[in-house]
């Protein structure tokens, strides 16, 4: 895993929140064996079926997914609404410091509570920001870190997209309503995919030791409304008056 640095209060100017490498790895590592049986999608090989799901996913539109990734050095939660039309809204909470995302027509809007700022700057950035939302361009550096929780297809290819197997084949289970098969590489977790339809991941769920994943995608091609915040300050206002 990779260092950790995070915005600093120097000058009061922010810099990237750059989250762990296991945000973007975390997923491809999460992806372990069973045996289903062979008709349709489920004949395909494991790594087709892989594939698709992540190909599938990605070309949603938009989706939810919510839940839990647990590692040795890191607890992440989950629980965001992603679009490509430009409008996305969440929350996560890494090691127990929480903030929220917004993106509105290109536009990003953060919120970290003290525990995230504390964890991922320092406590003079935190005394500063904590409780407050920001906003600026998606494209600002400050937001380059988040861009992955915004869209669907940077946050699938983020968790899975580096995944190369080898890849098992698991059983099938109705999961919420939905018939799927389970796809099993590297790492304790199951992915889940829609047998009929398009094949998108339903669920990813498992244990190994110490690691776990329970995440739940859904409401795929739902169109998500975020709502401004209603006091907001631009980042580059608070970076001029500094």
């Amino acid at each position: 895993m990779s260092s950790h640095h995070g915005p600093e209060a120097r000058g009061h100017r922010l810099r990237p929140v750059m989250i762990p490498t296991l945000l973007l790895l975390a997923v491809s590592t999460l992806v372990a064996p069973s045996v289903a049986g062979a008709n349709g999608f489920t004949s395909k090989s494991a790594g087709q079926i892989f594939k698709t799901a992540v190909s599938d996913s990605g070309a949603a539109g938009s989706f939810t997914v919510h839940g839990d990734i647990r590692q040795p050095k890191m607890d992440l939660t989950l629980d965001l609404s992603l679009s490509d039309s430009g409008l996305a809204d969440g929350s996560l909470s890494i090691n127990g410091g929480k903030a929220q995302i917004r993106e509105i027509s290109g536009v990003g809007y953060f919120e970290g509570d003290t525990a995230f700022w504390t964890k991922n700057a320092n406590a003079a950035t935190a005394q500063l920001f904590a409780g407050k939302w920001i906003y600026a361009p998606v494209t600002n550096s400050f937001f380059s870190s988040f861009r992955s929780f915004l869209s669907p297809r940077p946050f699938i290819q983020s968790f899975f997209g580096s995944d190369q197997g080898p890849y098992t084949k698991g059983t099938t289970r109705v999961i919420d309503g939905k018939r799927t098969i389970g796809v099993m590489s590297d790492g304790p977790g199951t992915m889940y995919v829609a047998t009929s339809g398009a094949h998108v991941i339903v669920n990813v769920q498992g244990s190994q030791g110490t690691s776990s994943v329970s995440l739940t995608f859904g409401s795929y091609g739902v169109a998500v409304h975020p709502v401004k915040p209603a006091d907001a300050v631009s980042l580059q206002s608070l970076e001029s008056s500094s």
